[in-house]
């Protein structure tokens, strides 16, 4: 039970340490209207202000709280002057722009802060001291939690609006509590929840929004993901499983084929043991995305083949497997029958990893015969009897 509640505080501090960012970049968007995709990287940039100074002033748990509470106000000072360098020469020129302009053109101050800490503080972790005051723990439940990430859950989820405060535009508070003063103004909407709408509504052809091509390219980079790991672990059984897929593509297709009729069955009959159908779910889940991680090898193959190239197995799997989640979420966007293509080729996948038992056999069981040696013809063996016997005499 402190186990559980141990995590459960964990898990309430870094939600909060989530609310904190999340709560500027929405009050900066309510006020602005622009999307800073910057947002996050103006936080880094204030944390590795903040060490700097604090390590010149004499850093170290010995550190007063003037000098560390100090440090964290002349860094809050600085990357507010940062933000208003940014406003000025950047974010007052795309006001009016399209919101996906403004995502691109942020996302290039992104990569600007991110070189420039890398030039500054280098790629090593460095540990800056903690919290005077809050440099200890407190028991729950007989176990130690850190008085710092306490604080963060009682001060995280609460937005005070003071008198006299004056919020030009929408306040969005993705939860917690709103504390306003009498005398604090918002001139627009209270949001409790994000709105993606406008989204949805940018259109890049075929009557698809931008929000789902991104969808789209985020499915094709977790399966990469799930494709370098394979490579890593098992990339013999996924190489087998492609050489199925390459010879015989109609038998594995149908069997995927039979797999998904006879899937619905399978977990009905089963729903009364109460473990089996989610096991048999995850078991052709797993396999389905095996399947899929085949394809895209012997597409990157093919590929390496056709180009002359000398690429790896990792390189094969990785670069196929994007190529052709691309590929097939794109063709799906065809009205009707565009999500026909994936399904098929997702039927073979599984069908090739049933035949080969996920790519522990080198071919499907009884399809291939043990190679016998020809029989010698009668009068053949009857001569080289008697040339062997005339040879002895």
């Amino acid at each position: 039970m402190s186990s559980l509640a141990i995590q459960f505080l964990n898990g309430l501090a870094g939600a909060s340490t989530l609310f904190l960012v999340a709560v500027g970049l929405s009050l900066i968007f309510g006020v602005t209207r622009v999307v800073n995709f910057a947002h996050g990287s103006l936080y880094m940039l204030g944390i590795y202000i903040a060490y700097s100074v604090i390590s010149r002033a004499g850093g170290g748990e010995g550190l007063g709280p003037a000098g560390f509470w100090g440090g964290i106000l002349v860094a809050a000072i600085v990357v507010g002057a940062v933000g208003a360098l940014i406003e000025i020469l950047l974010l007052r020129r795309i006001y009016h722009a399209p919101e996906l302009f403004q995502l691109l053109a942020t996302f290039g101050v992104v990569l600007v802060i991110k070189d420039f800490v890398l030039w500054a503080w280098g790629p090593e972790d460095l540990l800056g001291p903690r919290a005077p005051g809050l440099r200890g723990s407190v028991d729950i439940l007989g176990r130690p939690f850190p008085e710092y990430d306490l604080a963060l859950v009682v001060i995280g989820g609460n937005v005070d609006l003071r008198a006299g405060a004056l919020v030009e535009g929408d306040l969005v508070n993705p939860g917690g509590r709103i504390n306003r003063e009498p005398g604090a103004e918002v001139r627009g909407n209270l949001v409790t929840q994000f709105n993606f709408q406008w989204m949805r509504n940018i259109h890049i052809g075929l009557g698809v929004s931008w929000f789902s091509g991104v969808w789209q390219l985020a499915q094709a980079v977790a399966l990469t993901g799930v494709a370098l790991l394979l490579m890593l672990i098992i990339p013999d059984h996924v190489a087998r499983t492609a050489d199925i897929v390459a010879r015989k593509p109609m038998a594995a297709g149908g069997l995927g084929l039979i797999t998904f009729i006879l899937l619905p069955f399978a977990l009905i009959i089963t729903i009364i043991t109460l473990v089996l159908p989610p096991v048999i779910l995850l078991v052709v889940i797993f396999g389905y995305v095996f399947g899929w991680v085949a394809l895209g090898f012997h597409l990157g193959k093919g590929l390496a083949n056709t180009l002359n190239a000398d690429w790896s197995r990792l390189m094969q799997g990785a670069l196929g497997t994007f190529l052709l989640s691309l590929a097939a979420g794109f063709v799906a966007w065809i009205p009707c029958v565009g999500w026909l293509a994936g399904l098929g080729l997702g039927m073979v996948g599984l069908g090739a990893v049933l035949l080969t038992r996920f790519g522990t056999l080198q071919e499907p069981a009884g399809v291939t015969k043990p190679a016998t040696k020809p029989k010698a013809a009668k009068g053949t063996v009857q001569r080289a009897a008697s040339r062997s016997g005339a040879r002895k005499k």
